[in-house]
């Protein structure tokens, strides 16, 4: 993991060539195939370059979960059915594309027994755009201050989830509305 600011060109396409290599590696095999031979090989990126980038595999790994983190620019409005309707809308983005989908399931696989990747998606989950909406309302007194952002998170997540990896159907704007307020139904004070 990198945390300079990458601006040459060169290295953005290098990068690029390597992040596509590790997706097509996923997709077609799985997370254990990821290799540095077999990245330097789908890549034609040089496995001391790879290196250079990613001194570890790990290091891979988490900046699959940070770019697809930071792929959407987020800001909490105060509105917090839009604000909720908004961030689920940019997490189905996310995983619309056969690649989003990938990068999640991979990013899962891999968290069940690597702790490095475990605390990379814990850390990624923590700070999420649900997690700020509803950390916000929290603050806010719009939803009771016992709520637990996290808790929350996986109960507006969940049905987005299970509806694209498990039932492998599309996440309309209607069924992100009906996840949003159902959730709104059970959690706003009364």
């Amino acid at each position: 993991m990198n945390d300079r600011p990458v601006t040459d060109p060169r290295v953005q396409r290098t990068r690029a060539r390597v992040i596509e290599a590790a997706l097509d590696l996923i997709r077609r095999s799985g997370p254990s195939a990821i290799t540095y031979s077999a990245l330097a090989d789908a890549s034609r990126v040089g496995r001391a370059t790879i290196y250079r980038h990613w001194p570890t595999l790990d290091n891979l790994f988490a900046d699959l979960i940070q770019e697809a983190q930071s792929s959407g620019i987020f800001d909490v409005t105060g509105d917090l059915r839009a604000d909720l309707r908004s961030a689920l809308k940019m997490l189905a983005a996310a995983v619309a594309s056969r690649d989003g989908r990938i990068s999640l399931v991979a990013m899962l696989e891999r968290a069940l027994w690597d702790p490095e990747i475990r605390h990379l998606a814990d850390l990624a989950d923590s700070q999420s755009p649900v997690v700020q909406v509803i950390s916000r309302a929290i603050t806010d007194g719009r939803l009771h201050p016992s709520r637990d952002p996290r808790v929350d998170t996986a109960l507006l997540v969940g049905p987005l989830i299970h509806r694209t990896l498990v039932s492998g159907q599309d996440i309309s704007d209607q069924f992100i509305e009906f996840v949003v307020d159902s959730y709104l139904a059970a959690a706003r004070p009364t």
